[in-house]
């Protein structure tokens, strides 16, 4: 550390410096021996400083009171800050070099060296303003996404830019505020407050400009004069473009007024023809300066299309006037007859402007209009046919039923001169005839037909020719007209031909036309030229026979054709039926016709075991269980169709006997010993079921009641052995224990409920004569028994199908039995 101390009076004293070390070392100490002695001579008093400002360079002079000592020291003091003056060893000035504060040391000693006095004083130098500082206001137009800076001078140390009376930024707003950029937001004018924060000699220094933003000046406004035909109710929209802001419209000042009527939107809405000027005015928007452009607007009169004069044709008079008829005037008309040779001919026009005739021909007259507030004049013309004065010849029409060789008196009025007769072109001239002296007309044909006649005329009357309609019309049908017979019957045979019936009483001349009255009927076909038929089909049509004739109304007569169904053409044949092997239920196809003629149809002979097999409407045969009686006959009808009576033929069906592997619960087998035949069938509740047992040579029959208990089935079957063959008896009967403790014991085809364990017990007939008889050795049965077990159709909680009962369950069963 250092100290510095100043000397109060002269002596002798020690010193003790002390250091404490700092962190990184020990403390330490050390003395030192100051002797001061007494001066000679007073020495000078030095004052400390009043701050000054700071002045690069400038030149400070210490204050002091007293006589200097001979010898004298200035330094800046240990410890004090040595940038703020520069100080002369000698003299003591100063020269600054920053602001800040430090401290002069004077060392004063006499010429030997001793020292007088040491004395210490403070130099204050203060930061100035940094008056140099300069922002030079600006005037900007604005511009879109661009910025700008502002141009500062005197710069010393780093600026800061803020808004000064506009802090929502609503002319501009900062975009860089450490690089003093802005960008544009509105216009108006804005003050911005700059300031320099100054380094060590200069404190921070503001200065405030005014930045004004102008609108961006615009020549877009683009006008085009308009030049339009006046239209009544014509409106239009003025053609403007390149505006930056809303459009405002006026009259310009003194341009005249009802010529248009001028709307906010810029339409305009024609009154009248005339001339006038429209001020356009362009606001500029929110960024661009108002800019304006005039409209001239001419509206021309409209021209006159619609003036039209008629084309006139009159009939020549000497004191008749003409009348023209003109369409579409808009202002006073004029007339005034062509100056050419042919309407001079034919028309001359009086000093009043009236227009008379003058001789036949074709005059021209043209037509001006003077048009008016809205409409230019207009000119038209239209011509004058003026033919000579008609005679007065008139010839009724003739409408007259056919005679032949009738004849009728022309109606003539109004005959000037001679008469002349002709046909008009292309009519035909076998209808009637005319007599040019007597005027008499000859009935030639029914028909029609057109005749001018012509009057010659005299000097004052031209020629008049009249056209005459004749109508000869047909006379009644021919009554004579007769068939010899009005029915024609036949039996069916495709192709065969039919003959029509003779007519009689025909006209000379008439034609005949023969068809079926019913369009598309199938019968027969017909040749419309002679009644000649081809039969198609059987059944019934109506035909009709036409005389036509020129001159009587056709006569139609009605006759009947009948074709009936021929007899069938032998019987139906049939496809060759085949044998089938039996299993419960199976279906069985119907016999196919080879070539059927109709609807086919089958049944069966009499009457027939419907618990054994029965007829579908289709033909197909349902067989619940092996005939008892075979084969299965089946009529088989076919009904004819339309052309033929019914024809029938007969099949049969035959079975080779049992089917195997066709659904079977098992193949078993007697050995003689009582065989028990559990059935997986489920019968609900409220439902029966029932056995049958068969072969095919027999059912087995029911001994006893078989709704009572202790009735029971036999089935004979024949078994075989070394020793030949033999018939069996097997006793066959419902066993099993019921729900209320009895147990069951009846013939197979016992209704049963599901009260009952349902089996069946197959055993020995104990009174079959038979078995005792048999020779020793091992027979087997020469076929199967199959038993089979009905019932509706049903599975444990689900539904029960209506209906008869099905076969649900069945098993084969052999015999194999071997005596001893």
């Amino acid at each position: 550390m250092s100290a510095t101390r100043g000397w109060l009076s002269s002596g002798e004293v020690t010193l003790t410096v002390e250091d404490d070390g700092g962190r990184d070392h020990l403390a330490s100490s050390a003395t030192a021996r100051v002797a001061v002695t007494a001066a000679s001579t007073e020495v000078a008093k030095f004052e400390s400083l009043t701050p000054k400002p700071f002045v690069e360079g400038g030149r400070l002079q210490p204050v002091y009171s007293g006589p200097l000592a001979p010898r004298r020291r200035f330094a800046i003091a240990q410890g004090a800050d040595t940038q703020v003056v520069w100080v002369d060893a000698d003299s003591g000035e100063m020269q600054i070099l920053h602001a800040g504060q430090t401290a002069i040391q004077v060392t004063q000693s006499t010429e030997q060296g001793e020292v007088l006095s040491l004395q210490s004083f403070q130099v204050t130098v203060e930061p100035v303003a940094n008056t140099a500082l300069s922002v030079a206001d600006r005037e900007l137009e604005y511009g879109f996404d661009a910025q700008f800076s502002l141009a500062v001078e005197g710069r010393i140390g780093t600026l800061e830019f803020a808004l000064a009376d506009d802090p929502s930024g609503a002319v501009i707003a900062p975009a860089d505020k450490e690089s003093g950029r802005f960008e544009f937001v509105g216009i108006g004018e804005a003050r911005v407050r700059v300031t320099d924060l100054g380094d060590r000699d200069h404190k921070p220094t503001s200065v405030t400009t005014t930045v004004k933003v102008r609108r961006i000046a615009s020549n877009s406004l683009v006008t085009r004069d308009l030049a339009l035909t006046y239209a009544l109710g014509l409106r239009t929209l003025l053609p403007v473009a390149g505006n930056q802001g809303a459009l405002r419209y006026s009259l310009v000042d003194g341009a005249a007024q009802g010529v248009v009527v001028l709307a906010e939107d810029g339409n305009i809405e024609l009154l009248k023809p005339g001339q006038t000027e429209i001020l356009v005015e362009d606001d500029g928007g929110e960024f661009h300066q108002l800019q304006s452009g005039i409209i001239r607007v001419a509206v021309a009169k409209m021209t006159n299309p619609d003036l039209v004069a008629d084309n006139l044709k009159a009939v020549f008079s000497e004191e008749a006037v003409l009348m023209p008829e003109v369409r579409g005037a808009k202002g006073g008309l004029s007339f005034r007859v062509r100056e050419d040779e042919e309407s001079a001919k034919v028309l001359s026009q009086g000093s009043d402007g009236s227009i008379r005739y003058k001789g036949a021909g074709r005059g021209w007259v043209t037509v001006s209009d003077a048009g008016d507030d809205y409409y230019l004049p207009a000119e038209t013309g239209f011509y004058v046919d003026v033919s000579y004065a008609e005679g007065s010849l008139a010839v009724d029409d003739i409408d007259i039923q056919f005679t032949e060789g009738k004849q009728v008196a022309l109606a003539i009025s109004g005959q000037i001169g001679t008469l002349s007769f002709r046909p008009d072109n292309g009519q035909p001239e076998d209808v009637v005839s005319f007599d040019a002296d007597t005027g008499m007309v000859t009935l030639l044909n029914a028909g029609s037909t057109y005749y001018s006649v012509t009057d010659s005329g005299d000097a004052g009357h031209a020629a008049k020719g009249v056209m005459v309609r004749v109508t000869v019309r047909k006379a009644d049908a021919n009554p004579r007209l007769s068939l010899d017979r009005t029915l024609i019957e036949e039996e069916f045979t495709l192709g065969a031909p039919l003959y029509a019936p003779t007519v009689s009483g025909k006209l000379d001349g008439s034609t005949l036309k023969y068809a079926a009255k019913a369009f598309g009927q199938q019968v027969v076909s017909i040749d419309a030229a002679n009644g000649n038929m081809v039969i198609q089909n059987a059944g019934t049509a109506l035909m009709t026979v036409t005389e036509s004739s020129r001159n009587y109304e056709d006569r139609v007569l009605e006759y009947e054709v009948r074709v009936t169904p021929a007899s069938y053409p032998g019987v139906p044949e049939l496809e060759l039926a085949k044998s089938v092997a039996f299993y419960p239920g199976m279906t069985i196809a119907p016999p196919a016709v080879l070539n059927p003629l109709g609807r086919v149809s089958y049944s069966l002979y009499g009457a027939y075991p419907a618990d054994e097999y029965e007829l579908g409407d289709d033909g197909r045969l349902t067989v619940h269980a092996f005939p008892s009686s075979t084969p299965i006959l089946l009529h088989v009808t076919d009904d004819g169709g339309s052309n033929y009576l019914a024809g029938q033929n007969s099949s049969s069906r035959y079975f080779s006997g049992f089917a195997e592997d066709a659904g079977e619960q098992a193949r078993m087998t007697f050995e003689g010993a009582p065989l028990t035949i559990p059935s997986p069938v489920a019968v609900p509740n409220g439902e029966v079921s029932f056995y049958k047992a068969f072969t095919t040579s027999g059912h087995a029959k029911t001994q006893g009641d078989e709704e009572m208990a202790g009735s029971y089935s036999l089935q004979k079957l024949t078994v075989c052995g070394d020793g030949g063959c033999v018939p069996v008896m097997l006793r066959l009967q419902l066993t099993g224990s019921c729900g209320d403790g009895g147990n069951l014991a009846n013939a197979l085809g016992s209704l049963q409920t599901p009260d009952c364990a349902s089996e069946v017990t197959v055993s020995f007939d104990e009174g079959d004569q038979i078995v005792p008889s048999i020779p020793t050795g091992q027979f087997r049965s020469r076929e199967p028994m199959m038993l089979v077990h009905y019932a509706r159709p049903y599975l444990p909680g689900g539904m029960i199908e209506a209906g008869d009962l099905q076969a649900r369950a069945w098993w084969l069963l052999d015999v194999d039995i071997t005596l001893p």
